[in-house]
């Protein structure tokens, strides 16, 4: 079957990206061919993508770009790059490659013309792939903007399935009311909706209640998929420190060994993920645990100040880290979880963080493989966990946020292991000190670094997420009623 997944944004530096570059694959393992349209610059990372495509200014002539691939599976994948006139519009800022800063603005901090101009630009460059690759069924991803680009390029030819990944709701929606409009024609158009987890279906069906529009009917959860063979658990700790190391360069002066407790955080360097709780935590945790280290898999704009906090942490400088804390807004937080540096804070230790910017999922699950723990410490809502679901199947045990779409994986953990613990960091505990505390708890608690303990936790992933290709396949039900 011809399938175009319409994402608009990028392939590797958020979850709805990892999401949309794990279906995509799946479906070419499937044998369908797939239109993947989306803003991607290194096309060359991902092996299902044979051919590239780009538009003109106008977005009404297509070219190929390089060479075309032999196909990494039963079906195809060509990749088509929209001309957007150089501007972005995106639901949280950040630096976004081909596009510079100024030319990158939020939805819900755009003048209407961005707006304007960038729904044009992609319902023409739609109507010229859908005219050259007539799909059967269409996948737009998010509610803004690409349901609505879609259901105007496509003219009801054929069916289309959305998906909601959260971000585009909690950041965008909810707080202009502009993109309402677009939202509920969107939605409003599509054969069914897709949301990640029960709490997200719960925020889209509520949320579109509210402008007279009542998709309960047509919405379905579909949890995200898991890679259980890419993510699995090393034979031994040593063995997972040595696979790491031969294949991702490990800073200057840090080391890893067996005997460290390892903790693992992949995602957006940015303060919505928590990411700045889990470096006070681990100044606290170090101070009575020798060796703990952390691990970073992913860019964002919080980096250069987390660098900052952990120096100041480490010498134990806490006015001034909890200044820092204050005065950065890459380190903000929010009532329900801060303040970030506690004022009984109590001893620190030394902070040691390995970035290592973005990986791809092999080196991510070798990542998860050395792990103990993985943090997901959000302190804004998110829709699904994706990748502790991937460590939960690595056999590094997760450890998130008990609010929104996270408290899926708190739950399924809670009930697996019979420990309530897991549900523990609920808003309204000081996540700072809560993540040190439960880290210290779970280090106590269970035999991490058990390859027996390991395998078990492999098995509970399995039990409960579905693979990538049973994702897919339940996409076509949807969007054929078959």
């Amino acid at each position: 079957m011809r399938i175009a997944v319409v994402h608009g944004y990028f392939l590797g530096d958020s979850g709805s990206g990892v999401y949309v570059r794990n279906l995509a694959r799946a479906l070419v393992s499937e044998g369908h061919e797939v239109t993947l349209v989306c803003q991607e610059r290194e096309p060359e990372r991902y092996d299902f993508i044979d051919s590239v495509w780009t538009l003109d200014p106008a977005n009404a002539v297509l070219q190929r770009v390089g060479e075309e691939r032999s196909p990494s599976g039963p079906g195809s994948c060509r990749l088509v790059r929209p001309d957007l006139g150089g501007r972005l519009l995106v639901y949280v800022d950040g630096p976004f490659a081909g596009f510079s800063q100024d030319c990158v603005k939020t939805f819900q901090d755009a003048p209407d013309e961005w707006i304007a101009s960038y729904n044009e630009a992609n319902i023409a460059a739609l109507r010229t792939v859908f005219a050259r690759w007539k799909p059967k069924m269409v996948l737009a991803q998010h509610a803004i903007m690409q349901p609505h680009v879609v259901r105007e390029a496509l003219d009801r030819s054929c069916p289309y399935v959305v998906t909601t990944h959260g971000s585009e709701l909690n950041f965008s929606l909810k707080v202009d009311a502009r993109l309402t409009r677009f939202a509920v024609n969107g939605l409003g158009g599509a054969r069914a909706v897709v949301a990640v987890s029960p709490t997200s279906a719960q925020d889209i069906v509520g949320l579109s209640a509210t402008y007279a529009l009542d998709i309960s009917a047509k919405t379905s959860v579909i949890a995200p998929g898991v890679d259980t063979e890419l993510f699995a658990p090393a034979p031994s700790r040593k063995a997972a420190i040595a696979d790491l190391s031969a294949s991702v360069d490990l800073p200057s002066g840090f080391d890893l060994s067996p005997a460290d407790t390892v903790l693992a955080f992949v995602g957006r360097v940015g303060w919505s993920k928590g990411i700045q709780h889990a470096v006070v935590a681990l100044s606290l945790i170090s101070a009575t645990r020798p060796g703990v280290k952390l691990l970073v898999a992913g860019t964002g704009p919080a980096k250069d100040d987390l660098v900052r906090l952990a120096s100041l942490l480490s010498v134990g400088d806490v006015e001034a880290a909890r200044e820092l804390a204050m005065l950065a807004p890459d380190l903000q937080t929010t009532d329900e979880y801060g303040p970030l540096v506690p004022g009984d804070i109590g001893q620190l230790g030394p902070v040691q963080v390995a970035y290592f910017g973005h990986l791809a999922s092999p080196d991510v699950a070798r990542v998860f493989a050395c792990a103990d723990i993985a943090l997901a410490p959000s302190i804004f809502p998110e829709a699904a966990a994706l990748v502790t679901s991937e460590a939960l199947s690595s056999g590094a045990l997760p450890l998130v946020t008990y609010q929104s779409g996270l408290r899926m994986l708190a739950d399924i953990e809670s009930d697996a292991l019979q420990d309530r613990g897991f549900r523990s960091l609920a808003p309204g505990r000081n996540l700072s000190v809560g993540i040190a505390e439960e880290v210290s708890r779970s280090l106590e608690r269970y035999r991490t670094v058990d390859p027996m303990f390991r395998r078990r936790l492999h098995g509970i992933a399995v039990e409960n997420f579905p693979s990538w290709r049973a994702v897919g396949r339940r996409y076509i039900e949807l969007g054929t009623g078959v």
